[in-house]
């Protein structure tokens, strides 16, 4: 492998960006100023970007991944920076999300920018990208972030979205079917209903899922 993770981290952070996506058959990707620039390097397959992936996983989390085909964890590099890492089966291999957590940037044209992406793709980038921002139950959580998650609830939920809303609850309601305790999907509803139970009751009757009476 030509590459290593703690060199695409270098990179990130030298190149002020956010985010760093690692798939099979795409270059290394970096988000600097809300928009995915490929890396100069060959696309990665399979076995690189499991390597990648793996290189900073304990015993105990890979058999959590291979177990559960996703996993959220954060991590810290000496000297770099702290990072959170969803790590997840895409298309039968093994794909990575990093972000980096002391600098990244929330503001109008990355939300807008993510937004029009977001709904423009599949229904399962929408529903990652929003359980990677930052936030604890208590409510204790950067106040952009939790602008950036109230604006994601007001838009999926809003008429004029109906289409990528219906699109959200097909894929949840995939998740559902295939494991009811998935992390995604439980950690996704609990941001909706931290933002508002409203909607989240909503979401979950949409998805087939128990709602609390």
């Amino acid at each position: 492998m030509a590459v290593t993770l703690h060199q695409l981290l270098k990179t990130l952070v030298e190149q002020s960006g956010t985010d760093l996506h690692v798939t099979t058959n795409s270059p290394p990707q970096i988000r600097v100023d809300g928009k995915l620039v490929p890396l100069q390097l060959p696309p990665l397959t399979a076995p690189e970007t499991k390597a990648l992936a793996y290189s900073v996983l304990t015993d105990n989390q890979k058999h959590r991944f291979e177990e559960n085909l996703e996993l959220d964890f954060s991590f810290g590099v000496r000297g770099l920076a702290r990072f959170r890492a969803n790590i997840f089966s895409q298309r039968g291999a093994v794909a990575a999300a990093f972000r980096e957590r002391l600098h990244a940037k929330y503001d109008a044209d990355e939300i807008r920018q993510s937004w029009i992406t977001l709904t423009e793709s599949d229904a399962i980038s929408l529903i990652r990208i929003f359980c990677q921002l930052p936030y604890l139950p208590s409510g204790k959580t950067d106040p952009i972030a939790r602008t950036i998650l109230e604006t994601y609830v007001t838009r999926l939920t809003h008429e004029k979205y109906a289409a990528t809303y219906q699109k959200v609850v097909n894929s949840l309601r995939n998740m559902f079917i295939a494991k009811p305790d998935s992390p995604t999907l439980l950690n996704f509803t609990a941001l909706v209903r931290w933002i508002s139970p409203e909607a989240a009751h909503r979401l979950q009757a949409d998805v087939g899922m128990p709602v609390a009476a």
